[in-house]
């Protein structure tokens, strides 16, 4: 299992949810595989629970992380999908507080305890500025941010206070890797976000429903190391 000590920025999540059959979401893996290696950007593939340890042995070169997670421990949990059976199988994190899957903070406060304490990556959803400081002090690894209004739309990215929520969150933990996310309809809104400030961005709609689902990721991933490459330069002149 790979650990926040190996992941780099700038990175992109390609979020499938449970749109594709197995073979669909090989290849759509295989493409951002691909993607990852030549732009050397860091991919996220955020996959179904019975896909995980498949995903991590034919594509072990993207972070799989689990799409939700039980906050139970092991024992009489009857049901649950617990942080040691993610790790298990292969899971490199879990994507927790996602707005289709929403947890009270109790549920979301073990969540993020537990991973970590079997060394899973926590990349935990908000909605606002002020939920994500509230959510920083739990120190996740990162946080997305995601207006619930955006999610599943097509409406653009632009952000003009994507460095205000950079700041305020790292002025709680400097560690916390920010994803801004929601309404990437093409690698252009990617570029966007990743010129303005954002560690890394990701997309479900713009992707899956294009014609051709890899070749729009391998666009958006290429995107987000122009984006990054810019950015870079424009801070040393």
């Amino acid at each position: 299992m790979k650990s926040i000590q190996d992941f780099s920025v700038p990175f992109f999540e390609v979020g499938p949810k449970t749109y594709l059959g197995r073979p669909e979401l090989l290849n759509l893996a295989i493409a951002a595989r691909d993607a990852s290696l030549k732009y050397e950007v860091s991919v996220i593939f955020t996959s179904p629970l019975l896909d995980i340890e498949f995903l991590h042995r034919e594509v072990p070169e993207v972070w799989i992380f689990a799409q939700s997670m039980d906050p139970d421990e092991a024992g009489r949990s009857t049901g649950a999908t617990i942080a040691e059976a993610l790790q298990g199988v292969g899971a490199d994190g879990v994507l927790l507080n996602h707005a289709e899957r929403p947890l009270g903070r109790e549920a979301l406060v073990k969540s993020i305890t537990r991973s970590r304490e079997v060394g899973l990556m926590s990349l935990v959803c908000a909605s606002t500025l002020a939920n994500a400081i509230e959510l920083a002090y739990l120190r996740p690894n990162m946080i997305l941010i995601e207006p619930p209004e955006l999610i599943g739309t097509m409406n653009g990215a632009r952000r003009p206070n994507v460095g205000k929520i950079n700041e305020a969150i790292r002025m709680v933990d400097s560690r916390i890797l920010v994803m801004h996310s929601g309404g990437i309809s093409s690698p252009k809104d990617v570029f966007a976000l990743i010129a303005e400030g954002a560690d890394g961005t990701g997309s479900t709609s713009a992707i899956l429903e294009s014609g051709s689902p890899e070749q729009t990721a391998v666009e958006m991933i290429r995107s987000v190391r122009e984006a990054w490459d810019e950015r870079q330069k424009l801070s040393m002149e």
